[in-house]
């Protein structure tokens, strides 16, 4: 009990490489260790520094910055106030990771995205009545041209890791976002897929409002409300109309950010068929 900077050494067979470390304490005992040092040996006995930290606990997991061939490795207890109890050291070749496919939904109800691109990403002031913002007073969403919100692109692209970021509606402005299709469809809703981890800055749209239009001059409202849960349930929200109708053009808008943050985050919308 008195020592309270020991050493464990391992013999490892010719050429093990590794590049992970796992070391354990015994917390029932509580945690003793509070600065350690990793040592390697070559095959002539020289030994190195590869790794110093403070704490193990229930477990610590070192990254060595590439993989090394070593004869021994050395555990070093450089700091520790009572007799260190160790209940594992464990060592780990890591492997690259394999190239997943990023998943996608399919069916023959969803509307392929292929030749979809993105009309006009824009801010709009709405006009005001009674210190609200007059929504009733637009005729259409798609009825003004303002200078564009960079980055719609990425709303299309079936890559979730690609995320169209912009400033939050406000309550006198709506992010509107004019999709064309490409051809006309029969549709009956939309999909809007959040960001799938939280972002520091922005939120995924709170309300939205869409209309349609087979020409991209006549819009009809196809509807308007709230993505149910989409701050705490990353899930895809899909939302379908009271009618399907035929359709070539999509303008969403905007309204507000469920989180309330300054920015807003959309990693996908897409459409689908009755």
């Amino acid at each position: 009990d008195a020592v309270k900077t020991p050493s464990l050494v391992l013999d490892l067979p010719p050429g093990r490489r590794f590049d992970l470390i796992r070391i354990r304490e015994a917390l029932d005992l509580g945690v003793r260790v509070t600065k350690f040092a990793i040592d390697v040996a070559d095959a002539k006995g020289a030994w190195r520094e590869v790794a110093v930290h403070e704490c193990i606990g229930a477990q610590r997991i070192i990254r060595l910055p590439e993989p090394v061939t070593a004869r021994r490795v050395r555990l070093r207890i450089v700091e520790a106030p009572a007799c260190p109890a160790i209940t594992e050291l464990s060592l780990f070749l890591s492997v690259a990771p394999v190239a997943i496919a990023a998943s996608q939904a399919t069916g023959n109800k969803i509307i392929s995205k292929t030749g979809w691109t993105i009309v006009s990403a824009i801010q709009h002031t709405l006009a005001m009545k009674a210190g609200k913002p007059d929504f009733a007073g637009e005729k259409s969403l798609a009825g003004v041209v303002k200078p564009g919100l960079a980055g719609a692109e990425a709303v299309l692209d079936d890559d979730l890791a690609t995320v169209w970021t912009t400033p939050a509606p406000t309550p006198t402005s709506v992010v509107m976002l004019m999709i064309d299709m490409g051809k006309a469809e029969q549709v009956a809703g939309f999909s809007l897929t959040p960001t799938r981890q939280a972002l520091p800055d922005a939120g995924p749209p709170g309300r939205y409002s869409v209309e349609t239009s087979e020409d991209g001059r006549t819009w009809t409202p196809a509807d308007e409300g709230e993505f149910g849960n989409i701050a705490y349930a990353r899930a895809t929200q899909r939302i379908t109309f009271a009618k399907a109708r035929a359709a070539r053009y999509l303008m969403l808008g905007f309204t507000t950010v469920a989180t309330g943050q300054p920015k807003m985050a959309i990693a996908g919308i897409g459409a689908f068929r009755p």
